[in-house]
């Protein structure tokens, strides 16, 4: 499932332990959250992925155009159909969706397949007048990427286990996270 706001993905990430955080959620499950994968004895197993369309899975970087496939799970479907195994958010500046530049979509269903474990990023039709471009595919230079990725971060929740990954976008993007 693609949670669509901040406080619905600090509810359905949350500990469910009292006291609750200053903010009023639940407190954040940091014992939970791996940025590299979500077994911790190998430590890139299921980490995320990225690619354009049209490729098969790798390391793309930088992200030069949109969109981007992620995934955790390499494009395979759930193990039991219609029934999601990770929980995704993409966190940037608003929650406010007729400004938000970036949006995140699970892929589609196939066949009666989901796919919960790979999401779709890709520029709104905001983000592409925003930052003066010629469509929502066009190639993106660097200060593009910094402007578009600036704060943004997806997070992906394992269900079966609740493990969580969080990815900063522009740091993965411009080289800077390794895993």
């Amino acid at each position: 499932m693609i949670v669509a706001l901040h406080s619905q993905m600090r509810s359905l990430f949350a500990t469910s332990a009292t006291p609750v955080d200053p903010d009023g959620f639940e407190p954040w499950p940091a014992a939970n959250v791996n940025t590299t994968g979500f077994d911790p004895n190998d430590g890139t197993a299921n980490a995320m992925r990225f690619w354009s369309e049209g490729r098969s899975p790798a390391l793309i970087r930088p992200i030069r155009n949109m969109p981007i496939y992620i995934s955790v799970k390499d494009e395979r479907e759930d193990l039991t159909p219609g029934v999601d195994e990770y929980d995704w958010y993409l966190s940037q500046r608003t929650d406010d969706p007729s400004v938000q530049m970036l949006s995140f979509t699970q892929k589609p269903r196939t066949g009666g397949f989901t796919y919960s474990g790979t999401g779709i990023l890709a520029l709104t039709s905001y983000g592409v007048t925003q930052l003066g471009l010629a469509s929502a595919t066009a190639d993106l230079d660097e200060q593009t990427r910094r402007i578009l990725f600036k704060n943004v971060f997806v997070y992906v929740q394992q269900k079966s286990d609740n493990l969580i990954q969080c990815v900063n976008i522009l740091n993965y993007s411009e080289g800077k996270l390794t895993w």
